[in-house]
């Protein structure tokens, strides 16, 4: 495994998933967390939320070095790998749809959907910035 590679993937990936997650969660999802009526937190640090997400680009980052390792790195490789690890957030909104009473179908369909997203660009940006 190339770790200066690595490293430079794994920080523009990082800074590109905050963008998107700014964008996606704070921005496009707004209107409907607001008409679910859905109570967030009030106490939560943003810089917890931070944390959490660049934990799991890292972890995400470091399976696909470690899963691509016989394969091609490339686009079609990222993209398939980001695709395929997309869907596990899907459990996660479907486990919070049975837990929380408010947390509509438009809702989870936007949480699910923009979470899928995050992992669909780590794994492009993975697929087109590291190479072993």
């Amino acid at each position: 495994m190339n770790w200066k590679k690595w490293i430079v993937a794994f920080i523009v990936a990082a800074i590109l998933v905050q963008v998107y997650d700014f964008v996606v969660f704070a921005k496009l999802t707004r209107d409907v967390e607001r008409r679910s009526g859905l109570a967030f937190r009030p106490d939560i640090s943003q810089w917890k939320v931070i944390f959490t997400s660049v934990v799991a680009t890292l972890l995400f980052m470091l399976t696909y070095a470690l899963f691509g390792k016989s394969r091609g790195y490339r686009l079609g490789t990222g993209l398939l790998f980001g695709v395929l690890m997309g869907f596990i957030p899907w459990i996660g909104n479907v486990y919070n749809r049975l837990l929380l009473a408010n947390f509509t179908p438009s809702l989870y369909l936007a949480w699910a959907a923009g979470s899928w997203g995050s992992y669909v660009l780590t794994g492009i940006v993975s697929g087109l910035m590291y190479k072993e």
